[in-house]
């Protein structure tokens, strides 16, 4: 006799799940849940890349209560550090008379990300994120900003901040014009503007501030790329020299900027590297 088919699992699951919590209710067609037994084996499947590749590591993360596939512990996309992986399960449901009428080898699925907030209560903290996406929020002081891996959201605050996205495509946000001033502009480390389809491309996110302070409402920035200031409050700017790259907004209309972000590196500025 042919073996059912257990279905219910899940293709991937987001981190964060806490111990206890459920994953996946099984079933099995052609079978009442309460007549059937489920045993559960399983194990994570790590990638350390070059010449070592996948590796089996020993696991459980998982368990079965009855049909229900549940956490031991929380779930997390950092699991492993910084390495990819998967969980890889085998199940297996017998009848009351211990007959195996049912079961699934090998079934792989993984963790996604959850953008997790990271900040700190600390004046002049040193906040940093890890593999996955994080959201890190700097308060009033002299911060430094360390995404790392994934796509991050970095937020400095007030105050004089390096901002370090790390790999992946990074996102810069400024809520106010003291979030980074002329006289002491926040500093991007790592600006990352790839060409082509598939380049790493991290943004500058600036549509929260109002462009001109002159009219009611919220106004949008106007880009003019390399172009001086021309006296029309709204306009944003940029300008490179050999080392640095700086951009320059004026909201007032008086051809003279207010607001002002540093990035490491000579860079040409395009449009779409902002949100505004």
């Amino acid at each position: 006799m042919a073996l059912a088919e257990i279905t219910g699992l899940p293709k991937q699951i987001v981190e964060h799940y806490d111990a206890g919590g459920e994953v996946a209710y099984l079933y099995v067609s052609g079978y009442k849940l309460a007549d059937l037994v489920f045993d559960l084996s399983m194990y994570a499947l790590v990638d350390y890349g070059g010449t070592i590749g996948e590796r089996q590591k020993a696991d459980s993360t998982f368990e079965m209560d009855g049909y229900r596939l549940v956490t031991t512990k929380e779930v997390l996309y950092q699991a492993y550090g910084v390495r990819d992986f998967s969980y890889v399960l085998n199940i297996t449901a017998h009848d009351k008379a211990g007959n195996l009428v049912a079961e699934v080898h090998d079934y792989k699925f993984a963790v996604t990300d959850y953008m997790d907030i990271v900040d700190s209560a600390v004046k002049n903290a040193t906040i940093k994120g890890d593999r996955g996406m994080n959201l890190l929020l700097g308060g009033d002081g002299n911060d430094r900003l360390y995404g790392m891996r994934g796509d991050d959201r970095l937020e400095g605050g007030s105050g004089r901040d390096v901002l370090s996205g790390g790999l992946g495509e990074d996102t810069f946000h400024f809520l106010f014009l003291k979030d980074s001033t002329v006289k002491a502009p926040d500093v991007i480390t790592d600006w990352q503007h790839e060409p082509g389809k598939n380049g790493t491309r991290d943004l500058i996110e600036l549509d929260g501030i109002d462009a001109n302070s002159k009219l009611a409402g919220h106004q949008e920035f106007d880009w003019i790329g390399a172009k001086k200031f021309s006296g029309h409050a709204g306009e944003l700017r940029y300008e490179k020299t050999k080392s640095y790259t700086y951009v320059y907004a004026d909201v007032t209309g008086d051809g003279k900027a207010d607001f002002k972000i540093a990035l490491v590196g000579s860079f040409k500025m395009y449009s779409d590297d902002f949100l505004i």
